[in-house]
Parts: structure tokens; C-alpha cells; sequence
């Protein structure tokens, strides 16, 4: 590891199973979900009321839930110097405000938000759709390889509102049943709340403030296909080409990697290029995977950073979690996913996400040693 090296140094979230990464880890392992009625906004013209809802998010109205997240995140991002430079992760923003003329409404102002609540001088809005998280991943990743940056706070925050609720829905992708990536029975995908946060710095900066790297950030890829408005090339090409770049951009093979997090939303479209990817990349060899989005739901600009989260967990604990509401695996996908608990036996994770556009963003995180 050399002084520029991208050093995971501390990370935090919160989700349907509540505050802190080992409520999220814990449901995770016992295969638990995390859904329930959501009673936010009127449901009954929605083909479902199913969400994954973080508790204690909804406070009376007395706060607004991107404040109580940002709040939330706050003490983490504070462990950093106030010149480390925020990555904001999100898809709308405050849109929900769009309509009110008493509230300002611009796409930096969680941004501001956020720099204000989390004490930081300098911070950029990354928004890739639901891509949005590794997007921002790819880009610190070279800026402290580069030296441009020698640390970074990493935040994505999204939660479930009517907005983002009815567009799915108007889309019919919301899920009748429950969310089930890699299911031969899946019908959709159901959304969640999520609030997460990764500290980030360069080897030589994190000896310099005396912390401790949990993982090692080894390289992104972004690829965009631009075949459809929301959806991906249909056999995984673009998501290959991402795939392959951060292999590549690490010196690795795809023997080197110990496990996939898919970004395993459970619609038809998502699920099958995912695996046609990851066929045209690792051939025959049945590498590990699971999404989480069958445990916490769809967390759009949040999901890859939970994913990276979920990802330190595995590296640390050497374990891969089983995915959650499997039944009948896809046939293309038994041989990648399991519903029991197993070793990772290589010291790698590789992370995907897809966005709306044709966006894949993807990041190689591997262990200390």
C-alpha cells in the first residue's frame, strides 16, 4: 500500500433495520426483511404499500427526514478535518419542495444542507441516478490516487416519498409480492429509506490523523449505454465494460475477486443483464453474489454506499450474507447465489450499480493486510 492508496477509515447507517451498520449486517445474516406498509402518503391506487421505512425517520412532522438523516450521519462525517471534501449522493434531492413557493428549491441545496449540518468547507452533489454512489466512489477514488485530494466524506441519502413511490409505480415496477433479486418468481422491485456514510482518505492522511484502515478502496469503472431513458442494454454489455475497466485499473483477473454485490433491484430487466454481465465476465466460475435490496429495498442514491458498507462487513468478517427472499433461484443465477451463509474465501468485493439512462458505476474494495 503506498501513501496515495484510498483507505476506508470509517463508515455508518441507517436503514430499515434501524441505525448502525450491525443492524443492517445482523438482518442481513438471518435473512430477515425489512418491509412494511407504508403509511406516509395515501397508498390505496398503488399496486402495493410495501416499502422498507427507517424507523423513527417519520418524527411528527417536526423534522424534515433528510435532516434527520443528515443529523444522524453528522457524527461520522465530524471524525473528518474540515477540509476533507463531502461527495453527496443523490438522485432528487429535496424535489418534494418543488411545488412549495415558500421553500427554496435548488439541486445544491441538500448539498448545503450538508455541508453546514456535517461541518465541511467544500463539497460537490454527485448525481448519477441510482448509480449515483459508486459514481461518486470512481471519482474521489482518482482524486486521491492522483493527489488532488488526500481525504473525503462520502454521503448518499434517499428515502421513500410519494414522488419517487408513484413514479415506479407509474413505471410498474413496484413488486406485488416482495422484492426478490435473482428469483425466478420476482416481480419488481419495492423501495427503502437509507442514509449512509463513508470516511475515505489517502494512506499517508489516515496515519497523519491516526486512524485505522478498515478496507482499501482498489478501483472503480462507469460505462453508459444510453439505450433506453430507464432501460439497460439488455445483454450486459455496458455493465461488463465497467466491470472489466476496475478489474483492469486494479491489476486484477476475475479469480481475484471473492464476491459480487449485485445491484439486484428484482425486475425482470435489472436482475437478467446483471448476471448476462457477469457471465461475460467471470465465464464458468460461480463467484459468490447476493443483493441487499431483498432485505432493505431499493435506497436509489444510497444504495451503492450501503452496498460499500455491507462490503467492509464482509471483508472484516470474512463472510457473505445469504440473499434475502430467495425462493427459486433464476436458473442463470444458482450458481452465483446462495440463501445460506458462505465464506468469502477471496480477500475482494466487487460492487455494482445501474442508473436510469444506461449508468453503471462499479468498485473494487479489498481487504487490509
Amino acid at each position: 500500500m503506498d501513501d496515495r492508496t484510498p483507505v476506508i477509515v470509517d463508515c455508518d447507517l441507517y436503514t430499515a433495520f434501524g441505525p448502525g451498520v450491525e443492524a443492517c449486517w445482523n438482518g442481513l445474516l438471518n435473512n430477515h426483511a425489512a418491509f412494511s406498509d407504508c403509511s406516509r402518503f395515501h397508498n390505496d391506487k398503488f399496486s402495493t404499500a410495501l416499502a422498507a421505512m427507517a424507523p423513527g425517520a417519520d418524527i411528527n412532522g417536526t423534522q424534515e427526514i433528510p435532516g434527520f438523516f443528515l443529523d444522524y450521519l453528522s457524527t461520522t462525517a465530524k471524525k473528518m478535518p474540515r477540509d476533507a471534501e463531502l461527495f453527496l449522493a443523490s438522485t432528487v434531492g429535496e424535489i418534494e419542495y418543488i411545488d412549495n413557493p415558500e421553500r427554496r428549491c435548488t439541486c445544491d441545496m441538500l448539498l448545503e444542507r450538508a455541508l453546514k449540518v456535517c461541518e465541511k468547507d467544500r463539497g460537490r452533489i454527485v448525481s448519477a441516478a441510482c448509480a449515483s454512489s459508486n459514481s461518486a466512489f470512481v471519482s474521489l477514488n482518482r482524486h486521491i490516487r492522483s493527489g488532488r485530494l488526500d481525504s473525503a466524506v462520502v454521503i448518499g441519502t434517499d428515502y421513500v416519498s410519494e414522488f419517487i413511490f408513484s413514479g415506479f409505480a407509474t413505471l410498474r415496477a413496484l413488486a406485488r409480492t416482495i422484492a426478490r433479486p435473482y428469483d425466478r418468481n420476482r416481480d419488481g422491485l419495492l423501495l427503502g429509506d437509507a442514509a449512509s456514510i463513508v470516511n475515505i482518505c489517502s494512506a499517508k492522511k489516515a496515519a497523519e490523523l491516526g486512524l485505522k484502515p478498515r478496507a482499501i478502496l482498489a478501483s472503480g469503472g462507469m460505462s453508459c449505454d444510453a439505450v433506453h431513458i430507464t432501460a439497460p442494454m439488455p445483454h450486459g454489455e455496458a455493465l461488463s465494460e465497467a466491470i472489466v475497466h476496475a478489474l483492469n485499473e486494479a491489476g486484477l483477473t476475475p479469480d481475484d475477486i471473492g464476491a459480487v454485490i449485485g445491484h439486484g433491484t428484482g425486475t425482470r430487466y435489472n436482475d437478467d443483464m446483471e448476471l448476462q454481465a457477469i457471465r461475460r465476465v467471470f465465464g464458468e466460475r460461480s463467484v459468490p453474489m447476493l443483493s441487499v435490496k431483498g432485505a432493505c429495498g431499493h435506497t436509489l442514491a444510497g444504495a451503492g454506499l450501503v452496498e460499500a458498507v455491507v462490503g467492509v462487513r464482509m471483508l472484516e468478517t470474512g463472510l457473505i450474507p445469504p440473499q434475502t427472499s430467495l425462493v427459486t433461484p433464476e436458473p442463470e443465477a444458482a450458481r452465483y447465489v446462495s440463501t445460506e451463509i458462505r465464506k468469502l474465501e477471496k480477500p475482494r468485493v466487487l460492487c455494482m450499480n445501474s442508473g436510469f439512462g444506461g449508468l453503471n458505476a462499479v468498485i473494487i474494495m479489498e481487504a487490509v493486510s
